[in-house]
């Protein structure tokens, strides 16, 4: 993890989805979702990782328009607490809604900080045009491995296993592969992996 973020220690999950796999859709519920939220917000340790749509493979997947009415649901509900200073991750293959997310939760947040949680594992040129609006200011981007060839293809990603690899050898060359891309476009300093 980037030296900037060493403080951090963990990833607070918060899944706005009716089917999630860690919650089961308990975070719909208000009472339960300030209270999950504010415990959150406490610990000065915890980056808070938003998402908005379950990429279980046995799930279907939304449209932007769902995804942005579920993000729209979770701004609203969260325009009471204090994000300043504070790292925000949204979880989400759509670059187009990541970007939309940032912009809107900076109306009510203006000093959080903002994470791009990629779980798509593609990196293309899509990718390098939005990371460039970001390339300057405090943004990180985590990059998760993945076999998908593309974006579309983020629900089918058991589809794209490949049973006789190494695991470690093939993550290790993924992450090579990922970081020499981010340092090609001068943005290592903001990769995760």
């Amino acid at each position: 993890m980037n030296s900037n973020l060493s403080h951090y220690k963990t990833l607070g999950v918060i899944n706005r989805t009716p089917n999630s796999f860690s919650d089961q859709g308990l975070s719909l519920n208000p009472d339960y979702f300030k209270v999950q939220l504010q415990s959150f917000l406490n610990d000065p340790t915890v980056i808070i990782d938003i998402g908005f749509e379950s990429t279980a493979p046995m799930n279907q997947a939304i449209t932007l328009e769902e995804e942005r009415n579920r993000f729209d649901i979770f701004l609203e509900a969260s325009k009471n607490f204090s994000f300043s200073n504070r790292y925000v991750s949204f979880d989400t293959y759509k670059i187009k809604n990541f970007k939309y997310m940032v912009h809107e939760f900076k109306k009510y947040h203006p000093h959080a900080n903002f994470i791009f949680n990629d779980v798509s594992g593609v990196l293309d040129d899509e990718l390098i045009e939005a990371l460039f609006e970001f390339k300057h200011t405090k943004f990180y981007y985590i990059y998760t491995f993945s076999h998908i060839p593309e974006r579309a293809q983020v629900l089918e990603h058991m589809n794209f296993l490949k049973t006789e690899v190494d695991i470690i050898e093939s993550c290790a060359e993924a992450f090579i592969k990922a970081s020499e891309w981010f340092k090609s476009i001068e943005m290592e300093n903001q990769l995760i992996l």
